[in-house]
């Protein structure tokens, strides 16, 4: 006989942060199954990361946590009306190939992109420099892939690439796969990974400590780079304040790596434009 579980239904019912977080996990790396045996739907999510699973399980107050096998454990949840709320929002058996990204309330878009990245996505790790650093995440499901970009630029206007690849046979612990699929990726440079993470990993209390880590170290480095070329820049204003009455605003753009925009807002503390030339002139030089 199943253990009871006393759920915490407010997850499911309300729709907040914490029920899109784990829509986007069931999503990517949940499976739904129906146990004959016990005439319900099961529906799992495995992982190496226990503690990731014991803090989802705590959030619900309910589910099974079992050694699934050899450094990977598995949570187990059969209640029905938990289960019915991520089966309207696109969660379904044999989902892998036709997988598709529901319509997610765009106050928890981070959340349910945080979701997807700790299920199934990849965050480079702090062992590598900065340029090469990315993000991303890979489905058998091309539509997903679409949705999911198209989800990410309309609410963060941060752009990817989508690309495709077969697999090709390979060992899974002991087993060997035969197995080719088309697998479906979209990838992330190490900017836009750091803008992306610095949305998604802010301020939440439910995520996978390892992801997060990375995201964060990511971030982190981001910073600082943006503050050093902050500061090369002023560097670089001060010198051309202290020694140079008369400017071009082309000449300025080839000095500074900055838009036209935030040149000439720059330029009107100090100088005025003049017309006739199209120069600027420092406003101290008569």
């Amino acid at each position: 006989m199943s253990k009871k579980y006393d759920y915490d239904f407010s997850i499911v019912e309300n729709k907040k942060e914490n029920f899109y977080y784990l829509l986007g996990v069931l999503l990517t790396d949940g499976n739904l199954k129906f146990n004959k045996k016990r005439n319900c739907y099961q529906m799992k999510i495995s992982s190496i990361d226990k503690q990731w699973l014991e803090l989802i399980k705590n959030k619900l107050n309910g589910g099974g946590l079992y050694k699934y096998k050899e450094n990977c454990w598995e949570l187990s949840i059969s209640n029905s009306k938990i289960i019915n709320h991520f089966i309207e929002f696109g969660l379904k058996e044999n989902k892998s190939l036709n997988l598709r990204c529901p319509q997610i309330n765009e106050l928890f878009v981070k959340d349910f992109l945080r979701g997807v990245f700790d299920g199934d996505g990849h965050i480079s790790s702090e062992k590598i420099k900065f340029h090469k650093m990315c993000s991303g995440v890979s489905s058998g499901s091309e539509l997903f892939i679409k949705d999911l970009y198209d989800l990410i630029l309309k609410n963060f206007n941060i752009k990817g690439n989508i690309s495709k690849y077969n697999t090709i046979p390979h060992f899974i612990g002991e087993r060997f796969c035969n197995t080719v699929s088309t697998i479906y990726s979209i990838k992330f440079s190490a900017t836009n990974t750091a803008k992306l993470c610095s949305i998604i990993y802010d301020n939440c209390d439910l995520f996978l400590d390892r992801k997060k880590s990375n995201a964060d170290f990511i971030v982190d480095i981001y910073k600082k780079k943006i503050q050093e070329k902050k500061d090369k820049n002023q560097e670089r204003l001060d010198f051309i304040f202290s020694n140079v009455n008369i400017l071009d605003t082309r000449q300025m753009e080839s000095k500074l790596k900055m838009c036209r925009k935030q040149i000439i807002k720059i330029l009107k503390t100090k100088y005025y434009f003049d017309n006739s030339s199209k120069l600027w002139i420092k406003a101290s030089v008569d």
